[in-house]
């Protein structure tokens, strides 16, 4: 485990894989990352979600920007995974949430 993420690849696209291990219950950590309203409070942007796997997100930024996403991977409380769609650059990312413990 690296503070600073692990260089991979994933489907053969380069990739960055960040690993934390949390000393909390893995039901408070889902919610942190699950629920909006909790989100608030570190992820860098609003979230709407629908946690059902295809489901849309939107991630809207304080200034007006808006990125789309879609709900990916979900298995309570265990797995969360998404695409963040950052269109102004030409980039996407999918973050993975898995807990273990």
């Amino acid at each position: 485990m690296s503070e600073h993420g692990t260089y991979t690849t994933d489907d053969g696209r380069p990739a960055v894989r960040f690993e934390r291990r949390l000393g909390h219950p893995v039901d408070a950590v889902w919610r942190t990352v699950t629920d909006p309203a909790e989100l608030r409070h570190w992820f860098p942007t609003s979230v709407e979600l629908e946690l059902r796997v295809g489901a849309p997100m939107r991630f809207a930024h304080g200034d007006g920007e808006v990125f789309e996403g879609e709900l990916r991977e979900l298995d309570p409380p265990r797995r969360l995974a998404f695409l963040w769609a950052a269109t102004c650059c030409g980039s996407s990312s999918s973050p993975t949430a898995t807990a273990r413990g």
